[in-house]
């Protein structure tokens, strides 16, 4: 009995003797996916901001896609078209009130 318990003290002493194996570290999280909208200027409407507060009359002519001018209170199609260019003009004074994409 003696003997076992000495082989059993021999051995959980060496037991905590044992080699430690890290766990390797986590992998990097994967990349965000792309967005899938097309970009908040596709039309160019950002190059043209500086016709607002002038006459719809000096609009130069578009030739990227589409373009659609209509007065503040005119009804329209509501289909948006991220490439059309809008341009809103106020029908009392003639003047562009807004330029944007849609």
């Amino acid at each position: 009995m003696r003997r076992l318990m000495a082989v059993l003290a021999l051995a959980g002493a060496l037991g905590g003797c044992g080699y430690y194996y890290p766990t390797p570290p986590a992998p990097p999280p994967p990349a965000p996916p792309e967005p899938r909208h097309p970009p908040i200027d596709a039309c160019g409407a950002g190059a043209l901001q500086y016709l607002v507060g002038r006459p719809v009359a000096e609009l130069p002519p578009y030739r990227r896609h589409e373009q659609r001018v209509m007065g503040q209170s005119s009804s329209y199609e509501d289909r948006y078209d991220p490439e059309r260019l809008t341009v809103i003009f106020d029908e009392a004074t003639g003047r562009i009130t807004r330029v944007r994409c849609g």
